[in-house]
């Protein structure tokens, strides 16, 4: 092998034309004009630049009117913008249970949050399907391409003082002025119907409870009227009132522990101390409970098996019906309380600037794309000509030539057939 390069090296060194001693090979240092190694002067550059100048005008000419074609063939669009007054945030326990349905953080991320929801799928496909956004972009039959377009013509701001700026583009005002006017909308709804605050949850249990107390109360009221008509007992005995009286007392506190447990459930766990206090009176008190049905009353020295029948079944009945009607009452005070405490909780937004449809083109920015298309085309014709001038005085170098005609046909060492 290197028998083979020093004979190529003789074979170039033979195909060189001889220089006179004067005249030196012509190098890189020629182009940039350095006098010493290392050091560069701009001035034949410059030079170059100047003896070219029609080149790079043109160059810069050429992508003008490129960018100038792009910009006046595009649709124009317009802005419309509208604001969204946040208010302010305070640890609620609407802002702990919103922030738990959405997984985002409503008491430190400041007002950027709101964006967030603004952006989420669950507010653009209503916009999508409300504006029928798809026909409209042109994209029929595909969501993801919608909500796409919608978000590359959809910008927001958040402020520090909780103001939400949206701006929305489109071909049609109108439209732009709609859109950007129902993601107000769209944010409402979906900010009461998640901010459902701890006494949400307590409220809709509370009503439920109400209404299935209220069944159980018509049911008791229903078996003291047939008791009443088949024994035709007006005024049961003394005694079984006493001995009825401990069991029905314990059967409402029973009850009662038994809403309240369910009720601190809807937010704690049941390590909760609270709730391991309410879980270990309801089983004493279902114990209490399951003795006095047994004993019969033995706590008041009434034995049941000595009163009569009837009179006994009338004062159950009645008993349930006191017991229901207690119940019920103590639920219904809760749900009122429950109801309040939710309609304070509930943060409200509000539109402090509707949008209306603008009357000024915004896009496409034809300033700035004509200044870029001839900045971009200036500088590819400087480049042009510097790498133009560079090929140039490269293959001005006759050792240059026949090496790379060497390399055209292969014979230099390692070197393929180009």
């Amino acid at each position: 092998m290197k028998a083979e390069a020093e004979e190529i090296a003789e074979h170039i060194d033979s195909q060189v034309p001889h220089r006179a001693a004067d005249v030196p090979p012509v190098t890189m240092r020629d182009l940039t004009g350095a006098s010493q190694p290392g050091e560069l002067d701009v001035f034949p550059f410059l030079m170059l630049i100047r003896a070219n100048l029609w080149r790079i005008a043109i160059c810069g000419l050429v992508g003008l009117l490129l960018a100038a074609a792009f910009a006046y063939t595009r649709k124009p669009r317009y802005s419309s913008k509208s604001s969204i007054l946040i208010p302010q945030q305070t640890p609620s326990a609407a802002n702990a249970a919103l922030q738990a349905a959405t997984g985002l953080d409503l008491l430190g991320g400041g007002y950027e949050v709101y964006i967030d929801i603004l952006k989420s799928r669950a507010v653009q496909d209503k916009l999508i399907e409300q504006y029928n956004l798809e026909v409209h972009y042109g994209v029929p039959g595909s969501l993801t391409a919608a909500e796409a377009i919608l978000n590359s013509r959809t910008s927001m701001f958040a402020g520090k003082e909780g103001l939400v700026e949206v701006t929305v583009q489109d071909e049609d005002p109108k439209m732009a002025a709609d859109l950007a006017n129902s993601y107000f909308d769209e944010l409402s709804q979906l900010n009461a119907r998640l901010g459902t605050s701890a006494a949400g949850q307590l409220r809709r249990y509370y009503e439920a409870e109400m209404v299935r107390q209220q069944g159980v109360l018509d049911d008791a009221e229903v078996a003291l009227e047939k008791s009443q008509e088949k024994s035709g007992v007006l005024e049961p005995q003394t005694q079984a009132s006493a001995a009825l009286n401990a069991v029905e007392a314990t059967r409402s506190q029973l009850r009662q522990r038994q809403v309240e447990l369910q009720a601190l459930l809807q937010g704690a766990t049941p390590q909760n101390p609270q709730v391991q206090r309410l879980q270990a009176e309801i089983a004493g008190l279902e114990g209490q409970l399951h003795a006095e049905e047994v004993g019969g009353g033995a706590n008041v020295g009434v034995p049941e098996s000595k009163e009569p029948a009837e009179a006994l079944d009338y004062v159950r009945k009645e008993r349930e019906v006191k017991l229901q009607e207690a119940l019920l009452d103590i639920i219904t005070r809760q749900y009122e309380s429950a109801r309040q405490q939710e309609s304070k909780d509930i943060s409200m937004v509000e539109l402090l600037d509707v949008a209306r449809p603008a009357k000024v083109k915004t896009w496409p920015p034809k300033k700035l794309w004509l200044s870029a298309g001839l900045a971009i085309g200036l500088i590819f014709g400087i480049l042009w000509t510097a790498l133009g001038a560079f090929f140039s005085i490269f293959t001005q170098d006759p050792r240059n030539r026949v090496r790379f005609d060497a390399l055209k046909r292969g014979k230099l060492p390692g070197a393929s057939v180009l």
